[in-house]
């Protein structure tokens, strides 16, 4: 739903917010295939934006100097690091997932042996 202001989250109490009430929003994979766009939309909209993302960035000056950017493994941080991440942030969006920079060097499954009887 829509009312011209932007998108609405509807809390399950049943009130609605419009999301530039909530104008700092932490994406987790922002470097990422579907993070990358995320990032780019939201900032069009006007969207105060950060993110955690695996090393290496994809390429220099992927965004605007405003977009904060970490990069780090978020496996190998500490409670209290992503903690201090998340401080002031509105929303978070999770965006992580495979790319070439976590896809196996070797495949990560092995295709069955079929064995005719």
């Amino acid at each position: 739903m829509q009312n011209g202001q932007g998108l609405h989250i509807r809390y399950a109490i049943g009130i609605e917010k419009t999301m530039l009430e909530y104008p700092n929003i932490f994406i987790i994979g922002g470097t990422g295939f579907i993070g990358y766009h995320a990032v780019r939309l939201l900032l069009a909209r006007g969207y105060h934006i950060s993110t955690l993302s695996l090393p290496p960035l994809p390429a220099e000056g992927l965004f605007p100097v405003e977009v904060g950017i970490t990069l780090a493994d978020m496996n190998a941080l500490s409670d209290s690091e992503i903690v201090k991440l998340f401080a002031g942030q509105d929303i978070l969006i999770f965006a992580a997932g495979a790319d070439d920079r976590t896809t196996p060097k070797k495949p990560a499954w092995r295709p069955l042996s079929l064995v005719l009887i």
